[in-house]
């Protein structure tokens, strides 16, 4: 396994406010400001000090706002699909990026060149029981694998207790049917994160997976979070 550890949080994306400006956009910042992207409190823009374990940038003056009503919790089961995706280079901590809402891992031999992905999902603050699970694409859709798909999922915010789940894409792409697919990982929180990560099988085998995902009602699939209220 790689350096989970150093990767996640040598750099600032064990918080989500991690920010990685590309050389051209800091060069469109002026006086002494570079530019961030923060997850954690939404701001993207120039600022003269780090802003993402800010509330704000204090650069920035805007008027008090009431604080909005947490989201709402309706009584049964749901699924949370299309959760946003992070394209993670765990070779280059800084050079991550908001992917589209297709799915990618991959490796090269002996694990070396990994394109890990992260996945957020934003939930009810009374979503209970939650699982991840996966619902696969019909066949001829965006969804394809090369060599192996063995994947191995952490919750980043309990990344000291390891592997807690995996997924194994294999062959599936081959399967002319709708089929969910439980990964055993899962926890509940208004933001949920996990890491996954193409291992291969055998380990360190050469390997990529591609999975289009959507949340269109009939047309639902890809990673999914199941809670219930």
């Amino acid at each position: 396994m790689h350096s989970l550890t150093t990767i996640l949080f040598s750099s600032a994306i064990l918080s989500l406010a991690a920010a990685a400006p590309s050389p051209d956009i800091w060069r469109g910042c002026h006086n002494d400001k570079k530019f961030y992207s923060c997850y954690g409190n939404g701001f993207r823009g120039c600022c003269s000090v780090d802003p993402c374990n800010l509330s704000t940038c204090p650069d920035v003056v805007t008027p008090s706002a009431t604080p909005s009503a947490a989201p709402s919790c309706t009584p049964g089961k749901h699924r949370a699909y299309l959760p946003d995706t992070y394209a993670i280079f765990p070779d280059k901590p800084n050079d991550w990026r908001n992917q589209s809402s297709t799915y990618h891992v991959s490796q090269a031999l002996n694990g070396e060149n990994k394109r890990d992905t992260l996945l957020r999902f934003k939930l009810p603050a009374a979503a209970k029981n939650c699982g991840l699970s996966w619902q696969q694409p019909l066949q001829g859709s965006n969804f394809a694998y090369f060599n192996t798909g063995f994947v191995e999922i952490y919750d980043v915010k309990n990344y000291k207790s390891g592997v807690t789940g995996n997924a194994d894409f294999t062959f599936w792409p081959e399967m002319p049917k709708y089929d969910e697919h439980s990964s055993g990982a899962g926890y509940c929180a208004e933001e949920v994160l996990f890491w996954t990560s193409l291992v291969g099988s055998p380990k360190g085998a050469e390997g990529s997976v591609v999975m289009g995902q959507s949340g269109e009602v009939g047309k639902e699939n890809g990673w999914y979070l199941s809670y219930e209220c």
